[in-house]
């Protein structure tokens, strides 16, 4: 049997497909357990249960999929090409 072995860039493509992927399924998975009231929240969180903020967060999220399909690729690309570059774990070893 042969195995593959992910290179360093293939790595990086699957971890943003997935975190894109993510980021679309979960917004449309936790509004369905949203109050009306936490979707269509005040310009003012503050004061609101964290619950409340999640939801509004989600529901804003699921407005806007390639927005914030675009931003979370952006931060695990960026985080896993920084990261295999840098590699910190030969600074804490």
């Amino acid at each position: 049997m042969i195995l593959y072995k992910m290179g360093d860039y293939d790595c990086i493509v699957n971890s943003v497909i997935i975190g894109v992927v993510l980021s679309y399924l979960v917004p449309r998975i936790l509004l369905q357990f949203a109050d009306p009231s936490e979707i269509k929240a005040p310009q003012n969180l503050e004061g609101m249960s964290m619950k409340h903020k999640l939801m509004h967060l989600m529901a804003h999220n699921a407005q806007m999929p390639m927005i914030s399909a675009i931003i979370v690729s952006s931060i695990v690309a960026a985080s896993l090409y920084i990261g295999y570059t840098i590699n910190p774990m030969k600074y804490i070893k």
